[in-house]
């Protein structure tokens, strides 16, 4: 039976190739650790797939629920009004669906951590 729910892992976007893997190691380890969930990507610019097309994707799959993680580190005009307008878009154009932003990565405590050790570490 397909996973109802699902997780889309928001990242900005390059039209650099190679930019995107680190967002596929992301999306594997996420997708490995939560086998009852489906986990995929979604790009806002320069790089496919699209959020459209990624929960066009998820919902053609059986998933109902969708949580999308933005995966911006800091508030800019992307946070502060495109993804918000994104968001409204994207509930409208997919009203079947329980669709839920959450606030972005570099929102997190745990993410904040992390780079705090990482920085403290490189200062010694």
């Amino acid at each position: 039976m397909p996973p109802r729910s699902a997780l889309i892992l928001f990242a900005h976007g390059s039209r650099d190739p190679e930019w995107v893997r680190p967002f596929e190691r992301l999306r594997d380890t996420v997708a490995r650790q939560t086998p009852e969930i489906a986990v995929a990507l979604a790009y806002l610019e320069s790089t496919a797939p699209g959020l459209d097309d990624s929960v066009r994707a998820l919902a053609a799959d059986g998933v109902t629920a969708i949580r999308v993680l933005p995966l911006f580190l800091a508030m800019g005009k992307h946070l502060r009004t495109d993804i918000p307008a994104l968001a409204e878009r994207t509930r409208a154009d997919f009203p079947g669906l329980t669709i839920e932003f959450l606030p972005a990565l570099g929102e997190a405590p745990e993410f904040v951590a992390a780079l705090c050790a990482i920085a403290l570490r490189a200062a010694r």
